[in-house]
């Protein structure tokens, strides 16, 4: 919200001394009366909705690792991966036991960034929909069905990207890579280790986002992977920046958990990319 009377409530509630009350990585937008600017989604990434599901749909992002800095201890293992510029696709697998006669099969569904965060389900048959297109060409739907077994919503999240999705193309039509994977509903859900991410899109035959590095977590090494050109198709054009996430797993096997920011995972971006002109941010 930046309002004129807005920016006046955030001014006065900086100068205000309650906000000794912080601490380092707590969110003050509220406090400081402010609001993320989101643009209008084009029609072709808005779709028909399907219906409404929390439960099975997920609020997905991270934060910039200039944010935690302290995220990752030196030379903690982690994976640096592309962060491709496209729009997210969620494509989640219901159990047996959420079934409906609405869903693919019965069972699997998709939903973008935006609407999958409001609980809003997309119609996978909605053919001018950019998202149900790249299920469609990829045969995810299917894929997903192929998924092991779970008790629990499995959900799998990657890019849509290519010609007319953002300003950055690609030189390619429409595609997909796959870049994370959750089990379990909204809240509750345990994101899977980078290991067996890697193993079951293998499996299944589904692309993933270029993997850049997998070794010691260092600022020296995350630095210069940040910057430079895409791995995809020699587009040529600047890279959005990357994604780091820990290679660390818990007792049971998911993704290892920091005390106090949960996941361990960020995106570092390209000054290039920042300074773009008429860059597009759709979701």
């Amino acid at each position: 919200n930046d309002s004129p009377e807005a920016v006046k409530i955030g001014l006065a509630a900086a100068n205000d001394t309650d906000y000794q009350r912080f601490e380092e990585g707590d969110c003050v937008a509220q406090f400081l009366g402010v609001t993320k600017y989101e643009p209008v989604v084009p029609a072709q990434m808005a779709g028909k909705a399907l219906g409404a599901d929390l439960a099975i749909t997920h609020n997905y992002d991270f934060e910039n690792i200039k944010k935690h800095p302290s995220l990752f201890e030196e030379g903690e293992i982690v994976a640096i991966t592309e962060k491709i510029h496209g729009t997210l696709l969620q494509i989640i697998l219901a159990p047996e036991s959420m079934a409906d006669d609405k869903f693919h099969n019965r069972r699997v569904v998709i939903t973008s960034k935006g609407l999958g965060g409001r609980g809003i389900i997309l119609d996978h048959n909605d053919e001018p929909n950019v998202y149900a297109q790249a299920v469609k060409k990829f045969g995810l739907l299917d894929k997903m069905l192929k998924m092991p077994p779970a008790d629990k919503p499995v959900v799998l999240f990657g890019e849509v990207y290519g010609k007319g999705v953002q300003d950055l193309g690609y030189n390619s039509d429409l595609s997909f890579r796959a870049f994370d994977m959750c089990i379990g509903v909204r809240d509750d859900a345990k994101f899977c280790s980078y290991e067996y991410f890697v193993g079951i899109m293998g499996g299944l035959g589904v692309p993933r986002v270029p993997e850049l590095y997998v070794g010691p977590y260092s600022k020296e090494v995350l630095v210069p992977h940040t910057d430079g050109s895409t791995e995809i198709n020699d587009a040529g054009h600047i890279r959005e920046g990357v994604v780091v996430k820990t290679c660390r797993m818990d007792g049971e096997g998911y993704e290892v958990r920091h005390p106090r920011y949960g996941r361990k995972i960020a995106k570092s971006i390209s000054e290039a990319y920042l300074l773009r002109k008429n860059g597009t941010e759709f979701n």
